[in-house]
């Protein structure tokens, strides 16, 4: 009878020794998850500086909205030179516009004896067209012609 005793308590002893083995590495999960997750984040009570370098300043977000619109000018201008391209040559009263694609140049050629008028013309053009003429100037080469 003795033996039996022995074995049964062996077999208790077992069991509760697996039990708490159990419960205590999942208590160790538990305890590990929460420091985790508490060393995570900041603590409730600090708010977030304004020179946090994990994030892009209020003087970023100004220049990176500049470039931003920057960009979208040019981009705007160019979609309206290609369309003032797929005009050319134009020819005016006093003025005829044509493009090379060699040379990427626009070539404007006045009236010789109404240059003037040719220009104002050739401005009133521009504007009809969306194009900023000071722009235009960098990629324009100007002639007279005694006849156009």
């Amino acid at each position: 009878m003795d033996n039996i005793k022995t074995g049964w308590s062996n077999i208790q002893n077992k069991k509760t020794f697996l039990l708490f083995l159990v419960f205590a590495l999942a208590g160790f999960m538990v305890f590990i998850f929460l420091v985790f997750s508490i060393l995570g984040r900041p603590p409730s009570n600090q708010k977030p500086s304004s020179a946090d370098p994990d994030g892009p300043g209020e003087e970023y977000t100004k220049e990176q909205k500049e470039l931003e619109d920057e960009f979208l000018d040019k981009d705007k201008e160019s979609s309206r030179v290609s369309q003032l391209i797929d005009k050319l040559p134009y020819k005016g009263s006093n003025f005829l516009l044509e493009y090379s694609y060699g040379s990427l140049q626009f070539t404007l050629t006045l009236n010789e004896k109404a240059q003037s008028q040719g220009l104002a013309e050739f401005n009133q053009f521009l504007s009809a067209n969306s194009i900023d003429a000071n722009r235009m100037e960098e990629n324009l080469i100007k002639k007279t012609s005694p006849s156009l």
